[in-house]
């Protein structure tokens, strides 16, 4: 894979829905569900076992330098996920790149079986697996808001957004305000040192949030960004995420990672990018990380984070005795 933009994952839940989708327009109609939001100059991997989708990863077109980087990614990818077939659609309005990338893909792949390999404009697609005369030059129309696909998609309680920038929304940090400082002056004052029985207490105060489905106010807020400057309560905290808890849990460090100042910001954003991953939101979770990166953030949860990502670990791993919840 490669080390400037690792794929992100969205695997689905443990009951995912079923949705039959029965050519290209009805596949691309449910792709922004599956990732999350609308691509757009994006490479999409839809991997299958047994017919069913088993993870859908997406990529920025412009890191995959050649059709066989990609091809080695599908395989990785279907090895990691046991997977046996891939549906691989590049979104991008200058055919010439996608066919640097296409060219010879089917040949090139081994182990996976290629169901359809598409191009895409935002308007039309155009399939390079079909016969001759299949797709005509100027391509196939399809419309994701009228496709039956993405109406089972809805239906059925999946959302998306309008593109990948709308999910940097829920990380995007508010104005550090002259109130706000203050504020978290204060609170750093009243809880800095934390005492020896800090962890349990944060970890119960974040369970009893998440449980109640309430978002914290600024006070509630800058009091779990502090107590996250604890190592150790920022572990107990990460460790005791859970995958059933996590879709709440995504809301509750969002908001959190929006109103935290720095040096107090970076927990959260783990935090967040913790509960994106185990929820089957990779493209969130890659966002998170970006922005600590951009941000000039690094220690060993973001590093720990970071493996997490390129691996393309799904989140069943964090279940499987031995998988290590701790950082140092």
């Amino acid at each position: 894979m490669t080390s400037d933009s690792p794929p992100t994952d969205r695997v689905l839940p443990t009951a995912p829905p079923t949705i039959r989708a029965g050519d290209p327009s009805e596949v691309l109609g449910v792709i922004p569900y599956l990732v999350g939001f609308l691509p757009a100059d994006d490479l999409v991997v839809v991997l299958l076992a047994d017919r069913c989708v088993v993870v859908t990863a997406r990529m920025d077109l412009a890191s995959v330098p050649d059709g066989g980087e990609l091809a080695q990614q599908v395989e990785d990818l279907a090895d990691l996920h046991g997977a046996d077939a891939a549906v691989v659609v590049a979104y991008c309005a200058d055919p010439e790149p996608v066919a640097a990338l296409f060219e010879g893909l089917p040949e090139r792949l081994d182990g996976v079986r290629l169901v359809d390999l598409l191009h895409v404009d935002g308007r039309r697609w155009w399939s390079w697996l079909c016969s001759a005369g299949c797709c005509p030059p100027e391509g196939r129309p399809y419309d994701v808001a009228s496709s039956r696909t993405a109406a089972a998609a809805v239906f059925a309680g999946l959302t998306t957004l309008p593109s990948r920038d709308s999910l940097a929304e829920l990380v995007r940090p508010e104005p550090a305000t002259e109130e706000r400082v203050g504020l978290y002056e204060t609170v750093a004052g009243d809880l800095l040192p934390l005492g020896p029985d800090a962890a349990a207490r944060v970890v119960a105060r974040v369970e009893a949030l998440c449980a109640a489905d309430e978002l914290p106010d600024e006070q509630a807020a800058a009091e779990l960004a502090v107590s996250l400057f604890d190592v150790g309560v920022r572990d107990a905290v990460w460790g005791a995420q859970t995958r059933s808890g996590a879709a709440r849990a995504v809301g509750l460090w969002s908001r959190v990672s929006r109103l935290a100042l720095p040096p107090f910001r970076v927990a959260p954003v783990c935090q967040l990018a913790t509960a994106a991953w185990l929820s089957g939101d990779g493209a969130l979770m890659s966002v998170c990380l970006e922005t600590l990166e951009a941000e000039g953030e690094e220690n060993r949860l973001v590093a720990v984070l970071d493996s997490i990502n390129r691996l393309g670990l799904p989140p069943s791993w964090w279940d499987e005795p031995g998988a290590g919840r701790t950082t140092g």
